[in-house]
């Protein structure tokens, strides 16, 4: 278990539509368009829990992650129904001839994302997939770090289902590896934690040594304004406050 030590909810509507990605050209120093999106799209499988209110342009996407082969994009559930909640895509290259806007594949299966998207999750239900995913990075160690807020449609209800945690996933096999929550020590009345810093203390710069679990990871709660850090090689975690982290300073406590 992770041991402890102790040293208005406001949400940005995102107006991410249509999303560019692009990816700068070293030569020219011209932008060239990789993939681009007026909605998202799924590859949503036959017989898969689905909102019959739900609609494509109620999942944007919070965060983007280019990993080596694949590019990662979370898309946190605001309303009702959404049918995931981090995907991928393969990577295009400058130049190539992949899809412009392929359709998202959820990352690492439909089965992580099944429950929630028929609201099993939280209560009589377990919080072991995932729920509602704003940041995802990877590490040299080519592990993908998942910050899932737990929160199911934060813009309309704002309901907590599970506990902040940290999924820790092996980019070689998509298997899991780790996973790790929040203790409620660390947490406030509900929290929202929707980024995250990875922060490799045995990272040289260049190729980097040794573990990637000698890492700190820095994650930012937005409706009670906060840092909260864990230390992955000793497993602690702990939080910070400071009235700088708030909207208006001189009002923070």
């Amino acid at each position: 278990s992770v041991s402890v030590r102790e040293p208005v909810w406001t949400l940005m509507k995102m107006a991410l539509w249509p999303l560019l990605l692009v990816l700068v050209g070293s030569a020219s120093a011209e932008l060239e368009v990789v993939n681009q999106w007026n909605l998202f799209d799924f590859d949503i499988p036959f017989g898969y829990p689905t909102n019959e209110n739900y609609s494509t342009s109620q999942s944007p996407s919070t965060g983007l992650e280019v990993g080596w082969d694949r590019l990662f994009l979370a898309l946190p559930r605001f309303m009702p129904g959404a049918p995931l909640t981090l995907a991928f895509i393969p990577r295009n290259q400058p130049g190539g001839y992949g899809e412009l806007s392929p359709k998202l594949q959820p990352y690492p299966s439909w089965d992580w994302h099944r429950d929630a998207s028929a609201g099993q999750v939280g209560g009589e239900y377990n919080c072991t997939g995932l729920v509602s995913v704003f940041r995802a990075r990877q590490d040299r160690c080519n592990r993908l770090w998942v910050l899932d807020s737990g929160v199911l449609d934060s813009l309309v209800n704002f309901r907590v289902a599970c506990p902040p945690k940290i999924l820790i996933f092996d980019l070689t096999t998509d298997a899991l590896v780790r996973s790790i929550t929040m203790p409620p020590e660390v947490l406030r009345p509900n929290t929202l934690l929707t980024n995250l810093a990875l922060d490799d203390q045995n990272d040289d710069g260049g190729q980097g040594y040794g573990s990637c679990d000698n890492t700190y990871v820095y994650m930012s709660d937005t409706t009670n304004p906060g840092i909260v850090v864990y230390d992955a090689r000793r497993d602690a975690a702990w939080r910070l406050g400071n009235p700088a982290f708030f909207p208006e300073p001189d009002w923070g406590t």
